[in-house]
């Protein structure tokens, strides 16, 4: 008796860690075969061994409301002996070509936290982004890169989203 409510023991910790409470992905778009494609990434990660997590605005990015922000998801490179689901190693997206897209980031665990500012960008048809999320100076930024120039992008930083 003792050995199968150990099991059952064991197998509910199994199942509780491997479900999570982390977000579900949400970010939802048809892309065109030309349009942008936005790839995620993080040099906190690597540092802090922190997941950091990605929405973006493809609907109202003018407006910058927060309820127009989607779920990309955690971008989490590292493999570790605990599996999260919802963190993966390759995190990429496209958006709608020649149109204004917000990107929020930010890193949550627990008491640790860090909000980079809101960037909005033109994403150009046919190119593809690297969107950095680095932790400079004690501060959370982050960075819209051109992958086919290696240049940063000219993007704006704007205000904490609306309710």
């Amino acid at each position: 008796m003792k050995h199968k409510l150990f099991i059952l023991l064991i197998t509910f910790l199994i199942v509780g860690c491997s479900t999570g409470s982390f977000k579900k992905t949400k970010y939802r778009y048809l892309a065109n075969s030309d349009d942008p494609q936005l790839e995620f990434t993080s040099d906190f990660v690597k540092a802090y061994y922190q997941p950091v997590y990605f929405t973006l605005n493809i609907v109202t990015p003018e407006q910058n409301r927060c309820s127009d922000f989607n779920t990309v998801g955690y971008y989490y490179p590292i493999k570790t002996f605990f599996h999260y689901p919802r963190m993966v190693t390759n995190l990429n997206a496209s958006v709608p070509a020649n149109k204004l897209v917000s990107i929020e980031s930010h890193y949550d665990m627990g008491n640790l936290y860090c909000y980079a500012p809101i960037k909005q960008f033109t994403a150009e048809k046919g190119k593809n982004y690297q969107i950095n999320f680095k932790v400079e100076n004690g501060y959370c930024e982050l960075h819209v890169i051109d992958k086919q120039t290696s240049q940063p992008v000219k993007a704006q930083v704007k205000k904490a989203c609306t309710k």
